[in-house]
């Protein structure tokens, strides 16, 4: 009866463990509005996943590298059910099995201390010592497991750049190779003394990983508050553009309104003693003159106002006809998001169509949206293909270190947003089109 007591036992622990492990990659890449644990399968993973376990809990009584085998199984279940990048999936797959290995090491061996068994009594035999220890590995993986998610998701998802994600991926790696190895040793070693220095350097994996954790997301933290300061200069920027924009467009206003009753008693006055041929040049002049009036954009979005308009502006100055069509709403994108993506797309597209020689130089900007998505499309003059000549859209600028990087900027926003970068080229223009998914 007791044998068939552990039994079961050690399959509810399977099965914990399932959940475990499968509920942590859900919420590390679960955002607002997406899908249930239930409904992305998770359950159906996690069951999965314990019976995985138990057939290698049969098989060894340490794992090892094989539960590099639970790091597939996690993984296949982020890469079909979850939303995430690659990188994100992989973090998502290795740190709760990074969290099994380190947390069953350190409490076995540091049992196998304080009762004064060998490791492979505390990890094979039935007995309290190791119900004991069973225990308090779920609560060690709970624990790190809440640890981890809340320092991972203080800021939100894809808070992370790949540069960071890619360091934490790497500490999480090493630690899981040296904690493999170090377990290893433990099994040859006796000696009480010995087994000391075991659980201590466990103990430091646990926290140099915590403390490497910290450290990436605090930079990172830091960083986002040094772009959104940037961000904020180059609002004011451009708000102080729009302002002057805006109060040059009511004076030209002002004075078309005071100037309107004249200029139709004129008119009126040409037509009356049939000097049509007047009234016709007269009316040409005053509508090239309401032509000068600079366009004004609004949206709800004071960024999106500014930096259209302040373009709008400067194209002006270089003979570009502007046409833009814009929603009104953009509550979905970060402001630092929306400025940047903005601004590169409206940089590149004025760079290229002032430089154009052609006689009607035009950019056209449609902003539209639906439920699901943004989509920002900029069509600006090309006098010759751009992509036949330079695919990969390299600067032509000499100082590289400081010029285009306006693409790599723009792709990164649209791979946050879970979303695509689209260059191409009809009727003698070159088309930007970015698509952001909106959260649902």
């Amino acid at each position: 009866m007791n044998r068939v007591l552990w039994i079961v036992f050690e399959i509810f622990i399977n099965i914990f463990q399932g959940f475990a492990f499968c509920f942590y990659s859900y919420k590390y890449l679960s955002n607002k509005g997406d899908k249930g644990f239930i409904k992305s399968s998770g359950v159906l993973f996690s069951f999965l996943l314990a019976s995985v376990i138990t057939f290698f809990n049969y098989v060894t009584f340490f794992e090892h590298l094989w539960a590099l085998l639970y790091c597939a199984v996690l993984f296949i279940y982020t890469l079909l059910k979850l939303n995430g990048t690659i990188l994100e999936k992989i973090m998502a797959s290795v740190l709760p099995i990074l969290v099994i290995i380190i947390s069953s090491a350190f409490i076995s061996n540091f049992y196998a201390v304080l009762f004064g068994l060998s490791l492979e009594e505390i990890l094979s035999q039935n007995s309290w010592p190791r119900f004991i220890a069973i225990i308090s590995t779920q609560v060690m993986i709970v624990y790190l497991s809440l640890i981890s998610l809340k320092i991972l998701k203080k800021n939100g998802r894809n808070r992370l750049n790949r540069r960071e994600s890619i360091l934490i991926f790497s500490v999480l790696l090493i630690s899981i190779i040296i904690s493999t190895f170090l377990n290893l040793i433990s099994l040859q070693i006796h000696s009480i003394d010995e087994r000391y220095f075991i659980v201590l350097s466990f103990l430091g994996i646990v926290i140099i990983n915590i403390l490497v954790f910290y450290i990436v997301v605090d930079l990172s933290k830091m960083n986002t508050a040094i772009r959104e300061n940037e961000v904020l200069k180059l609002k004011q920027e451009y708000s102080q553009q729009y302002i002057t924009s805006a109060n040059s467009q009511y004076e030209v206003i002002k004075k078309l309104r005071h100037d309107f009753k004249n200029n139709m008693a004129v008119v009126n006055e040409l037509i009356q003693q049939k000097n049509n041929e007047k009234a016709l040049e007269y009316t040409k002049e005053y509508l090239d003159e309401l032509s000068e009036t600079e366009p004004l954009i609004k949206t709800n979005n004071d960024i999106v106002n500014a930096i259209i308009n302040s373009k709008l502006s400067a194209a002006k100055t270089y003979g570009i006809n502007v046409i833009c069509m814009c929603v009104t709403d953009f509550s979905d994108i970060n402001d630092v998001d929306l400025c940047s993506l903005l601004s590169n797309i409206l940089d590149n597209a004025i760079t290229a169509c002032k430089n154009c020689q052609i006689d009607s130089k035009r950019i056209f900007i449609n902003i539209i949206s639906d439920e699901y998505k943004y989509v920002f499309c900029v069509k600006n003059s090309i006098p010759e293909s751009v992509l036949q000549h330079n695919p990969d859209l390299i600067t032509t600028k000499s100082d590289k270190d400081n010029h285009g990087m306006g693409v790599k900027i723009i792709r990164s926003i649209a791979a946050k947003y879970d979303g695509k970068v689209d260059y191409y080229e009809e009727d003698k223009e070159f088309c930007c089109s970015v698509i952001l998914k909106r959260k649902l």
